[in-house]
This record gives structure tokens, C-alpha cells and sequence, in this order.
């Protein structure tokens, strides 16, 4: 239970942040619900702040730098930039 519900606190928690709008709001927290459960899975695993903690850069490096999903201008990715593309909503 505590797993599932810290889970699930830290999805909830990155929507008071303010990144998440419009279809985001609710694809948010069940994303970063399930990357918690892979936290606090590390943790169960090591015993150690160490493991989740380096899972959590690791995924803010890979979604900010690499990907340029979150905070990002579009082209300021050195590897991968996304365009998104459709109608205006």
C-alpha cells in the first residue's frame, strides 16, 4: 500500500508544478505514477535513496536534454527534437 499511495502522490505532486495543461492533466499523473512505482521499486530492491535517485536524473535527463519533452524550446534538443504538428486547440 505504501508503494501505491506514495505513487500516486508523486504523480499528483508534478501537476501543481504547472507543466501539465489541457489532455496533459490527466496523462500526467498516470505516467508519473507508474515512474513511481519504479522508484519506490528501487528502493525496495537496494534499500537505498541511491538507485531512485539516480533513476530520477536519469529520466529528467532524458525527457529535458535528449528529448526535449519538458521546458524546452523545440530545437534546443541536441539529439532528438519533437515537432508537434495538427490543429490548433
Amino acid at each position: 500500500w505504501a508503494v501505491a499511495l506514495s505513487s500516486v502522490l508523486y504523480g499528483v505532486a508534478h501537476i501543481v508544478g504547472g507543466a501539465a495543461s489541457g489532455w496533459t492533466v490527466y496523462v500526467v499523473p498516470v505516467t508519473l505514477s507508474l515512474l513511481g512505482v519504479m522508484f519506490a521499486s528501487g528502493y525496495l530492491v537496494r534499500r537505498s535513496l541511491y538507485l531512485p535517485i539516480a533513476l530520477h536524473v536519469s529520466w529528467n535527463v532524458f525527457v529535458c536534454s535528449v528529448f526535449s519533452l519538458a521546458g524546452r524550446l523545440p530545437g534546443s534538443a541536441p539529439f532528438l527534437a519533437t515537432e508537434v504538428t495538427g490543429p490548433q486547440v
